[in-house]
Parts: C-alpha cells; structure tokens; sequence
C-alpha cells in the first residue's frame, strides 16, 4: 500500500522486472476513487503539510489510473486482480466481527486463485 507515493504500484513491480504480478485490492475492482474525502483534509494539512496535502489531492486519481492499468495487465494474463466483490459492510474503523469475519474468509477463499496463476 503506497498510500500517498504509489497506491497501487502495478507499473513500478514490472519496471523492476517482475514477469507476473499479483494485486490485492481491499475494495472491489470496480470502485472508484473519489477525492472528496482526500480533498477535505488536503486543506485541512496544507498549511503545516504542504507536499502531503498535494500527494492527498492525487491519491484517487493514481489509484483509479493504477486500477485501469492493472486491468490491461490482466487481459494480457501479466497480472491477477484479487479483490472482494463485496466488503461486508467492513471499513477502516469497522470493529464488527462477524463483518470482519466473512470478509476474511472471502479473501482467504480468492487467495486459492494465487498459485495457479503465478504457476501457470
């Protein structure tokens, strides 16, 4: 997770040489960012934290761009998207354990995906 440098460093693993990459994704494949959320702290931090509040303002864009070429690796078989079709209801303060449960159970149940492709 790059978070604010590269939230999804799909170009960065093949520029290093990677021949087949694996990316888990913590939300659906077809979400896409918004910054309005990013935006509102970028101008909350600008004063004290200029350049992250600059990185926060472009964090959904490069993670919607991220996303788009990870996609085209996949149909070019470079590249396995893991992510859940559904999250459970589970966000980052979820403390619902039985959310938090079956969200885990689907990635560990999408993992068995892993090998094969990275195998084949």
């Amino acid at each position: 997770d790059g978070a604010l440098g590269d939230p999804v460093p799909v170009a960065k693993a093949f520029e290093m040489g990677c021949d087949k990459v694996v990316l888990i994704l913590t939300l659906p494949e077809a979400t896409v960012r918004n910054p309005k959320k990013d935006e509102r702290l970028a101008r909350r931090i600008r004063k004290e934290f200029p350049e992250a509040a600059e990185a926060l303002r472009n964090r959904a864009n490069k993670y919607n761009e991220g996303v788009a070429l990870a996609r085209q690796y996949a149909v070019e078989e470079k590249l396995l998207i893991v992510a859940p079709d559904d999250t459970c209801g589970v966000h980052t303060l979820c403390r619902d354990a039985k959310a938090m449960k079956m969200l885990y159970a689907k990635g560990f149940a999408d993992a068995d995906r892993i090998a094969s492709f990275l195998f084949s």
